[in-house]
C-alpha cells in the first residue's frame, strides 16, 4: 500500500492597483465634485463600505481622500487618495478706508490671477488699484482665478472734509 501525502500552499496575491480621479480638480468655494475609482468591483470610500464606483463631495477646503477597492476573488486593492484642491474667495486690503478730499486709496488684492474694479471711473492701474473718488463710493473688486472661479468683495471709502481739519 503507498501513501501519499500532498500539501496545498496558498499565497497571497499582491495588492491590486486601482485608479482614482475627479471630473474637476481644483474647483470653486462652492461647487461639488464627483470622486470616481475603477480598477474594482466594490469600493470602500473613507470607510463606507460597498460605496458604489463614485461619490460626489462638496468640501469648502482642500481635503483629502481615500478609496480602497476589493475585487471579485475579496482581495484587497491599495489604499489611494486624492486631494481635492477648494479655491477660495479673493481678499482685498485698503490703505485707508476715511480719505480727505482729492486723497487716494491704494487697493490691494489676493486669491486670484485677474481683478476688475467697479466703478472704474475713479481707478488707475489693475493691482494694487489707485482710487480716488470725488465723494464717498462703494466699490466692488471681481477676482478671477486660473481654475475660473470669480468672486467678489465690496468695500466703501469715505470721502470726509471733517475727517481732514488739521491735516
Amino acid at each position: 500500500c503507498n501513501i501519499f501525502s500532498s500539501s496545498i500552499v496558498i499565497e497571497p496575491d499582491n495588492p491590486f492597483t486601482i485608479s482614482v480621479s475627479a471630473n474637476k480638480n481644483p474647483i470653486c468655494l462652492g461647487e461639488c465634485v464627483t470622486i470616481t475609482a475603477n480598477g474594482a468591483s466594490n469600493y470602500s470610500f473613507d470607510n463606507v463600505p460597498n460605496s458604489i464606483n463614485s461619490i460626489q463631495v462638496c468640501p469648502t477646503v482642500n481635503t483629502t481622500y481615500l478609496v480602497k477597492g476589493t475585487g471579485f476573488d475579496g482581495c484587497t486593492s491599495d489604499t489611494k487618495s486624492i486631494n481635492i484642491i477648494v479655491n477660495q474667495p479673493i481678499s482685498i486690503s485698503v490703505s485707508s478706508p476715511y480719505l480727505c478730499p482729492s486723497q487716494s486709496a491704494v487697493v490691494n488684492c489676493s486669491g486670484a490671477n485677474t481683478y476688475a474694479i467697479s466703478p472704474s471711473v475713479f481707478s488707475t492701474g489693475t493691482n494694487p488699484f489707485i482710487v480716488m473718488p470725488p465723494s464717498s463710493q462703494t466699490f466692488n473688486i471681481t477676482g478671477t482665478d486660473n481654475a475660473g472661479c470669480v468672486t467678489s468683495k465690496s468695500f466703501e471709502l469715505t470721502v470726509d472734509p471733517i475727517f481732514c481739519c488739521g491735516q
